[in-house]
């Protein structure tokens, strides 16, 4: 597949948020990274491009004339599907993260769309939590005899393994790999994590290891670009990677639309329950006259909850505590999570509620420093803002009634029935797509 690349004219400008340090409120400044509304957009295939294009479909996948335009006339399509996908991405980024986003797309865009894997269609983007697809019989078997050459060779005949021995490590292998789901930010593009590399398909070592029957066990978490040739050969084979150039298209952009989808499902939560807010608020002051709005379902705390639906604080929990490193992984609201991937408010009343929240941060490390007999510099002030303002999933942290708490805060140890609840959510709360 070709790679694209994304155009960013010189004097296309955009508003970003910055932290102001001394008032803690966010201000609005001109940055050279894109136009005003980012927008996504590859370069036109050239003629070059075109036929390296067609020489690797001939070459590889031993693809016809008549195939061959049947995929590029299928690429181009996809080509303006992922524009609008990677547009609607960017535009929930803030500037600095957006500058990131850009990176990653000019240099891994084919690895970050890449999911053309056997093993990991069953949990590539939907909101249960599903084992690895296991491979056939027959490709097992096959991993199993390999797996028993390859240590037969780089022991030079010293050790062999039982079929019993080489299965469970081709066990092992697929149950234990992994391939982030989304296009993330944060860590290597489209590249399978082992949970149990053998030692001996492992590139740092598998040269210096003089294997014997003790050290033929020896496992640890690796990358598939991490093994060797032959290592990388057999897992790929062994989890089903496709060499139909279609099927990664398809896999890819069918992985991308879930998250972006996903992602906008959760902040049309927040606007939606916000606008709840809006129109209660405005009832509560006019007196209370007719019947009571819809009430929220999203609350900054168990006091603003309290407020909108009564009851006690027994009645609200948290959604994934905020200040929990990596909270909301395991959970469906982090189905996607990705640290870099930082975002704008995603309306005014959270743009607000975080400038409430950095202003509180900010003064709370003035008091700190002060009570120490010292003052908080500009960088410092800065800083504390910046941590504050952040947000990673618009979710979480917030309060919300216990059962769409604990439907939205389940760990995947738990959440067989979540996609019953988490549906029933989004059809009380938000619009369909």
């Amino acid at each position: 597949m070709s790679r694209g690349k994304l155009k960013v004219p010189k004097n296309r400008r955009t508003e970003g948020i910055k932290i102001d340090p001394t008032t803690g409120k966010q201000v609005t400044q001109k940055l050279k990274t894109g136009d005003r509304l980012f927008n996504f957009r590859f370069d036109d295939i050239n003629d070059k491009s075109s036929k390296v294009f067609r020489n690797r479909l001939k070459s590889k996948y031993k693809a016809t004339d008549n195939d061959i335009e049947q995929i590029l006339g299928s690429f181009k399509g996809m080509r303006s599907v992922w524009e609008d996908l990677f547009t609607q991405y960017g535009r929930r980024l803030t500037p600095d993260a957006l500058d990131d986003f850009e990176k990653m797309i000019r240099g891994s865009l084919t690895e970050a769309m890449d999911r053309g894997y056997q093993a990991f269609k069953n949990n590539s983007g939907d909101l249960n939590f599903a084992r690895n697809y296991p491979p056939t019989k027959a490709i097992l078997k096959q991993a199993t005899e390999d797996i028993q050459k390859e240590v037969t060779r780089l022991s030079k005949n010293t050790v062999k393994l039982t079929d019993e021995e080489a299965g469970k490590i081709a066990n092992e292998i697929w149950e234990g790999s992994s391939l982030s789901k989304g296009v993330l930010l944060a860590g290597k593009q489209g590249d399978v994590v082992i949970k149990d590399a053998p030692d001996f398909f492992r590139n740092s070592i598998a040269d210096n290891l003089q294997i014997n029957n003790k050290n033929v066990a020896g496992r640890e978490t690796a990358r598939l670009s991490e093994l060797t040739g032959e290592g990388q050969r057999i897992v790929k084979n062994l989890l089903g990677k496709a060499e139909n150039p279609m099927s990664t298209l398809v896999e890819g952009t069918a992985n991308l639309s879930s998250q972006v989808r996903y992602n906008k499902w959760l902040d049309n939560l927040v606007t939606e329950s916000n606008n709840l807010k809006r129109n209660w608020d405005a009832w509560d002051k006019a007196g209370r006259w007719g019947a009571e709005p819809r009430v929220p379902f999203l609350f900054a705390n168990s006091g603003e909850a309290r407020k909108y639906t009564g009851g006690t604080g027994n009645d609200f929990k948290t959604i994934s505590p905020p200040g929990k490193q990596d909270a909301v992984r395991g959970t469906p609201i982090g189905r996607f999570y990705d640290p870099k991937a930082k975002l704008k408010a995603v309306d005014e009343t959270e743009a607000a509620r975080i400038d409430a929240k950095v202003k509180d941060a900010v003064d709370n490390e003035i008091a700190l420093a002060s009570s120490k007999g010292k003052q908080l510099t500009k960088k410092q002030r800065q800083r504390a803002a910046e941590k504050a303002a952040e947000i990673i999933n618009p979710i979480e942290g917030k309060v919300a009634l216990n059962d769409y708490a604990n439907a939205l805060g389940q760990t995947k140890e738990v959440s067989k029935n979540l996609d019953a609840s988490l549906t029933s959510i989004c059809q009380n709360f938000v619009a369909n797509y």
